[in-house]
C-alpha cells in the first residue's frame, strides 16, 4: 500500500512489522501512524492510521470515527457486518467500504470469523 507523504520532496518513510496473534485477536492492533504522533510500530509522514484485527465468529468490535475523519475498511477474510449511523453493511472476503463523519461503528464477524483492515485518515 502506498500513501502519499504530506510534504513533497522529502525522503520516504516506510516500514514493516509483525504482531503476535493475541495482539490482534478481537481487538484493533495499531500498525501505522503519523510520525508526528507516534504510538504504532510503523510511522510515516502522513495523518493516517492503519489497524488490523482477527475477529472470532459472532464477536463484535467497536471503532470510534472522530469528526473530520474518514476510513477505508477492507474485509480480508470472512464476513462482517458494519453497523454505522445510517444502518449496516455486510462485507465478504475482499470487499471494502468507505465511511466518513463522526460515528461509532460496530464491526461484527459472522459465522466464519473475519480478518479486517482499517485505514483511517483526515477527511
Amino acid at each position: 500500500m502506498w500513501i502519499m507523504p504530506r510534504t513533497r520532496g522529502i525522503k520516504p518513510t516506510y516500514g514493516s512489522t509483525t504482531t503476535e496473534p493475541e495482539a490482534r485477536r478481537n481487538q484493533w492492533a495499531h500498525l501505522v501512524t503519523d510520525n508526528a504522533k507516534g504510538g504504532a510500530p510503523v510511522t510515516i509522514d502522513q495523518d493516517v492510521n492503519i489497524y488490523v484485527s482477527e475477529i472470532d465468529p459472532k464477536t463484535a468490535l467497536p471503532f470510534a470515527l472522530r469528526e473530520g475523519r474518514q476510513l477505508y475498511f477492507v474485509c480480508l477474510e470472512g464476513t462482517v457486518t458494519i453497523g454505522h449511523k445510517d444502518g449496516q453493511a455486510m462485507l465478504d472476503t475482499h470487499e471494502a467500504a468507505e465511511v466518513s463523519g463522526e460515528q461509532n461503528l460496530e464491526v461484527s464477524a459472522q459465522e466464519r470469523g473475519a480478518h479486517c483492515l482499517i485505514v483511517e485518515m483526515a477527511a
